[in-house]
């Protein structure tokens, strides 16, 4: 539970190059991610080429620009043919992998690109463009890595008048 309750998005980081041992350990994370089947249809790039990162930043009108400031990111894409579950297992791994950075002392940030926009149209489309992707990949989203240089809040609430006992509408006490 502390992982969950001291974990928060982190988009400014310290100019330094996370080590290659770490970006191994999340990448092993995600590779050990349940998938729906045991299918696995996702796949992973993982990027430390500060240009390559720079122009990600321009995946979307909002949300990305931050990427500028960070060494490394990783790359989310599913294999969309493999599995109808495929937007839901990326997403679990992405998840992992946002957790296990947090565990090892990283800051990271989910980075939405599926069904999101840039200026000039869908923002899975420039990912593919601009990365180069072979058809049949879908981008499902981006997740900035990096050393933390900011703290946010770590107040947290729970809202548990979003929860229900038994039947929806019926309150969790």
């Amino acid at each position: 539970m502390e992982l969950l309750k001291d974990r928060y998005s982190i988009r400014k980081y310290k100019d330094l190059q996370v080590d290659k041992k770490l970006i191994h350990k999340i990448l092993e994370a995600m590779l050990s991610s349940p998938s729906g089947k045991n299918k696995k249809p996702w796949e992973f790039l993982a990027i430390n080429d500060r240009d390559l990162i720079k122009g990600l930043a321009k995946a979307k009108k909002g949300g990305a620009q931050f990427l500028e400031g960070t060494h490394d990111a990783i790359v989310v894409l599913s294999l969309e043919e493999i599995s109808d579950t495929w937007i839901e297992d990326a997403s679990i791994a992405l998840t992992i992998g946002h957790l296990t950075a947090h565990d090892l002392g990283l800051g990271s940030c989910w980075i939405q690109i599926r069904n999101r926009e840039n200026h000039d149209g869908p923002s899975e489309d420039f990912v593919k463009k601009y990365l180069d992707l072979p058809d049949g990949i879908r981008v499902v989203g981006l997740l900035s890595i990096g050393y933390p240089d900011e703290s946010p809040n770590r107040e947290k609430t729970y809202d548990f008048q979003k929860v229900y006992h038994n039947k929806y509408g019926v309150k969790y006490e």
